[in-house]
């Protein structure tokens, strides 16, 4: 069997998301992911495969691939990745088996596929049976002589220092004098330090030797005097080794901090109380400064551990790397506006490219990482003012005059890591403008007032496209994720959406479409809502594998969607405190509901309770008192509370009912309820009728029947369907027809329904009857 190696994620596998249409010609470094190791056997890398944000079909016959070579490696001037003239060939194809669904791939390494220590670089793809080549990217990553390493196990760094030790002998022929130069000096310095204590203990351990035999020969002291004088020789020889040990280990615990811009060598202090704005902003403005100096160091600027007061706001751009040396808190002051607002400074940009922006599409190397990283340690933005107008994060700009004339200054390509944040108006808010492909990971956005919040920006060429949330926590809000000033395309994968009062708004121009796959939505009062302002567009809404939890101490009604929505369910796990046989009783007439595979229901109590239907096309509620209708016999009457309508149709949620009972007087033995009004079918294809209803004393013969018209009232076509007959006496029963087409010409029809018993005194009670169309 394969073994596949996990990490410390949760117990969960690594899977790596690949967007093949909108990454572009991009090398793909996976060392912060995967490591291989020589004589790796079978083990597997997961991918999940993309097309403009949508999860590709992978199932048709293809079968995995990876192809490159492994071996030593350098980077030329224009830092362009080489591989060496004796790096080995090697080649690796799967079966169709390792494609599973919803675009994940398993990439099955074989024994042996490195041969060598140094990297992989190749193409990662699919093939068909006839080996034509269907997609893929080209990818690097590390291959180690010792144990493999899979996700956060990996140093996060390791990349970039493996570059610099493999670009140092160019760089020293060419760089001036840098923060660099001082940290090699005091690496030298260190090194002399070992050199010398490490001759020093030589030293001394040869004098000790000399002196023990010198003591063996002259007889100077008893054996007892000297192997006592050897051990306190020894224990002090044993302290400058350990003393020089503990001084190493130091060196390298600030490796990060001597790496990046430390914020406390700007001024910040990260008691809690000092004001450190302007410290933070002056190590975020100097990357940015440098770097258009043509003095690029590093883009990193690192917040050691501790609590920084905020009282104004910290423009970050995306070409800037903020990371956590420790557990950073920021707790913010402001009434207003962002504590973080991630966006491009302006006149204080750096050239990226060297060539102005005209080729940042290829280029734009700093886009690909999290622009706020916090792997090591973890950020926490907590808000120490109550008030709605603040904001945890923001991201983007807040209008196209903002930006300025270049849309390839974007925020794209790039995502927040191992954040949290509390407390405030609005905890991250999105803004729209060439916004795009961006990853949120690890994020615990809770007890907002908002939780996210999209944005509409005017202008721009890509609009919240491809938004990903992985493994976050958005819940205790007023509103989960608000659409009312934009709707995105997003996929939220294993998160968790819960306890909101409502966890997704709607936009009046909501044409987009939102993915949440696995994790759980639970004790929501509202999961969606559509029903207030004017539709002129619809979102899709794919729930696939998520369970949906319906708490009663959380919510005021059973109905969680409310249109107009299309609501697409891909195996849900639904629970609820009551008894549930059909996912659309959580929805109101406005939501077009489709599954791919029949959802699953459980019940948290036996307490025998049956849900009301929600409201239809034909009837008002669950009334029927509230429609004229017609009997062909006479013999069906109308039931109410009050006038013979059954007790367990009352403790259903039904108010009245159209109930024929057998008698001696009823020669018949049967009749039909047609109500008189009728429904428009213009612009719909198929429909289906169904009912509940109860039988009482003996089962009951049912029938459907419905007439089309056209647009002068013209009866165009009717059709009778058999039911069936009831199978339980005295319980509620629901019951429908297959889906049948809609003739083109129709504009409306009627329908009716018919009950027939052959016991006297056997009765049966239509409690609702409707017409569902799509």
């Amino acid at each position: 069997m394969p073994v596949q190696i996990k990490h410390n994620n949760g117990g969960s596998f690594y899977h790596i998301a690949i967007d093949i249409a909108k990454e572009g010609a991009q090398l793909f470094d996976l060392t912060p992911y995967v490591k291989g190791r020589v004589g790796d056997n079978n083990f597997g890398l997961q991918i999940d495969w993309y097309r403009q944000g949508q999860l590709m079909n992978v199932n048709g016959g293809y079968k995995p691939v990876i192809d490159g070579l492994v071996g030593n490696y350098s980077f030329d001037k224009n830092d362009n990745l080489k591989m060496a003239d004796d790096a080995s060939v090697v080649y690796s194809e799967g079966k169709p088996d390792d494609c599973g669904p919803a675009g994940q791939v398993t990439y099955y390494f074989p024994e042996q596929m490195f041969p060598k220590e140094g990297i992989f670089k190749g193409y990662l793809g699919l093939v068909d049976d006839k080996g034509n080549r269907y997609s893929g990217v080209d990818i690097w990553f590390t291959v180690l002589a010792d144990n493999a390493r899979m996700g956060i196990a990996c140093d996060f760094y390791i990349s970039k220092l493996e570059k610099a030790i493999a670009t140092a002998e160019e760089d020293l022929k060419t760089a001036k004098k840098s923060m660099q130069d001082v940290v090699d000096e005091f690496t030298a310095k260190i090194n002399d330090l070992t050199s010398r204590l490490t001759t020093q203990v030589n030293q001394d351990q040869a004098a000790l030797d000399a002196l023990e035999e010198k003591i063996k020969q002259d007889g100077l002291f008893t054996e007892d005097e000297a192997d006592a004088f050897k051990k306190s020789i020894q224990k002090l020889i044993d302290t400058q080794v350990e003393d020089l040990k503990t001084l190493t280990d130091k060196v390298n615990s600030n490796e990060l901090l001597l790496s990046g811009y430390n914020v406390c060598d700007f001024g910040a202090v990260g008691d809690g109380e000092t004001d450190d704005t302007v410290a933070i902003q002056k190590a975020i403005t100097q990357v940015a400064l440098d770097w258009k100096k043509d003095n690029f160091k590093t883009n990193l600027v690192v917040m050691p551990a501790g609590r920084y007061k905020v009282t104004n706001s910290i423009v970050l751009p995306p070409y800037v790397k903020l990371v956590s040396a420790g557990l950073v808190t920021i707790e913010s002051y402001l009434t207003n506006g962002a504590t973080i607002q991630i966006k491009w400074l302006g006149d204080d940009d750096p050239d990226i490219t060297g060539k102005g922006l005209s080729n940042a599409y290829q280029l734009q190397d700093w886009q690909r990482g999290y622009i706020i990283e916090g792997s090591r340690g973890g950020f926490s933005l907590v808000s120490k003012v109550k008030n709605d107008d603040n904001v945890g994060i923001e991201v983007g700009f807040h209008s196209d005059k903002e930006r300025g004339s270049s849309n390839l200054k974007n925020v794209a390509r790039s995502g927040l890591n191992n954040i949290s944040i509390g407390n405030y108006g609005v905890g991250l808010r999105l803004n729209g403008l060439d916004l795009f492909i961006f990853n949120f990971v690890n994020m615990h956005i809770e007890y907002n007032k908002i939780n996210v919040q999209n944005m509409y920006v005017d202008g721009g060429g890509n609009y919240g496209e491809n938004i990903y949330f992985d493994r976050c926590v958005i819940a205790n809000g007023d509103i989960g994720i608000d659409q009312t000033s934009g709707g995105y395309d997003m996929t939220l994968n294993e998160c968790s959406l819960g306890l909101n009062k409502l966890a997704i708004s709607n936009s009046d121009y909501s044409n987009n479409n939102i993915t949440i796959i696995g994790g759980n939505l639970e004790g929501n009062t509202l999961i969606y809502d559509a029903s207030k302002g004017s539709i002129y567009w619809l979102t899709s809404l794919n729930i696939i594998s998520t369970n949906i939890y319906i708490r009663p101490d959380k919510a005021s009604s059973l109905t969680m969607f409310k249109g107009p929505l299309i609501l697409n369910l891909d195996n849900p796990y639904i629970i609820s405190t009551l008894e549930l046989n059909h996912p659309e009783y959580l929805c109101d007439e406005k939501v077009f509901v489709t599954y791919n595979r029949n959802p699953v229901f459980a019940r948290t109590t036996s307490q025998p309770i049956f849900i009301t239907e929600r409201d239809n096309a034909l009837f008002y509620g669950n009334d029927i008192a509230k429609l004229p209708f017609k009997t062909d016999n006479g013999y069906g009457k109308l039931a109410t509370k009050d006038n013979g309508l059954s007790p367990e149709l009352q403790a259903a949620g039904f108010t009245s009912s159209f109930k024929y009972t057998r008698s001696d007087a009823d020669d018949k033995n049967w009749d039909w309820i047609r109500p008189d009004q009728k429904i428009d079918v213009r612009n719909k294809s198929t429909f289906f009728l169904e009912l509940f209803g109860l039988a009482h004393l003996d089962s009951a013969n049912i029938n459907f029947a419905i007439s089309f018209y056209d647009q002068a009232d013209k009866l165009i076509k009717s059709k009778q369907f058999y039911a069936g007959v009831t199978p339980d006496k005295d319980k509620v029963l629901y019951g429908h027809t297959p889906a049948q087409p809609i003739p083109v010409e129709a504009a409306s029809a009627t329908i009716g329904a018919s009950a027939s018993c052959t016991t006297n005194g056997a009765s049966f009670e239509f409690a609702y009857l409707g017409l569902e169309m799509e």
